[in-house]
């Protein structure tokens, strides 16, 4: 790997790590699964995060085939569990097996992709309390600092 490559790359995770908005995302997808994300799937994540700043919901309609299952259910997913780790999340499929399969998917990114691990190293599977059919649990070596604190987050390594 070339120096402009490698710097790219830092960059890229950079970018996925303190930006927790559509051009955070889509260094993560990149990160993820090595190639950009879409320019329609782009559009889909930027009316996703319009909606949260302005706390309303909101339904992404797209034809079979688009990404939008890889990238709004899994990828967004895992993206908002890295960045808020401590937060709980529910999937609603039209079935019980589609909405673990999407799980076990985001469950797979979180605990052996590794465009997850270099941008989220301090979240990683928590299998003692559960990994598996009866839910998925991380944990994070970043705290969360109350509210009314200036500091946002604090973060420690693991020590081998």
């Amino acid at each position: 790997m070339q120096s402009s490559e490698i710097q790219n790359l830092e960059a890229k995770i950079e970018i996925a790590r303190y930006y927790e908005d559509p051009y955070g995302f889509a260094a993560f997808y990149e990160l993820l699964f090595g190639r950009e994300l879409p320019k329609h799937a782009f559009g889909w994540i930027e009316k996703i995060y319009k909606a949260m700043w302005d706390k309303k919901g909101i339904v992404i309609e797209a034809h079979r085939g688009s990404t939008k299952t890889t990238t709004v259910t899994v990828a967004h997913t895992a993206f908002q569990i890295g960045h808020n780790p401590w937060d709980s999340t529910i999937f609603i499929q039209a079935s019980d097996e589609s909405a673990e399969k999407k799980a076990q998917e985001v469950a797979g990114l979180i605990k052996d992709n590794p465009g997850f691990r270099q941008v989220f190293p301090w979240v990683k599977p928590d299998e003692s309390v559960s990994w598996a059919s009866r839910g998925y649990e991380v944990l994070s070596e970043m705290h969360k600092v109350p509210d009314d604190s200036p500091v946002g987050f604090s973060y420690q390594p693991l020590k081998y």
